[in-house]
């Protein structure tokens, strides 16, 4: 055979391509530790309040997933910050730790957790007795918060004195 057809000596080296996967709802740990994902040049972009997409997970990509790019292409990523308002949990009546870590699953800020002393012999000691923002009311998630502790000891047993 002489020859089946003619080379193109101007044609461009065909480039490969890689379909980029749909990044929204997934952290960007568990991103970056996909190592079907070093081909892209994957970049947190910004912070944005999502309804739809929990705390720490990506809510936009600014390449679309199926999209065919080049290796090394630029994917800029936005994390979401979880709900703008939040519907506020009731923590009263459980222990300091516990209300704390039910208010930072819930979206609030550590930082704006304020835990404050009240005394009450009629209840539990060492329990929330009240909150602010009261159970259920709709919040922003960067609303300062603020739970009572009780601070009352208990009843305290009476000392044998051996007499």
């Amino acid at each position: 055979v002489e020859s089946i057809g003619t080379v193109d000596s101007n044609a461009a080296e065909s480039v490969k391509l890689y379909g980029v996967p749909d990044f929204k709802g997934k952290t960007y740990a568990e991103i970056i530790d996909n190592e079907d994902n070093e081909k892209f040049e994957i970049v947190i972009k910004d912070k944005a309040f999502s309804d739809s997409y929990a705390k720490g997970t990506v809510c936009k990509q600014s390449v679309k997933a199926g999209s065919q790019v080049e290796r090394d292409t630029k994917i800029e990523v936005v994390i979401s910050l979880g709900p703008k308002n939040i519907k506020m949990a009731n923590v009263v009546g459980l222990d300091e730790q516990s209300a704390k870590l039910e208010l930072l699953k819930q979206g609030f800020l550590y930082e704006n957790i304020e835990v404050l002393e009240k005394y009450d012999e009629e209840s539990e000691p060492g329990v929330v007795l009240e909150q602010f923002p009261k159970y259920s009311q709709s919040v922003s998630a960067d609303v300062a918060v603020q739970i009572y502790i009780n601070t009352y000891e208990g009843e305290k047993p009476m000392d044998d004195l051996g007499f």
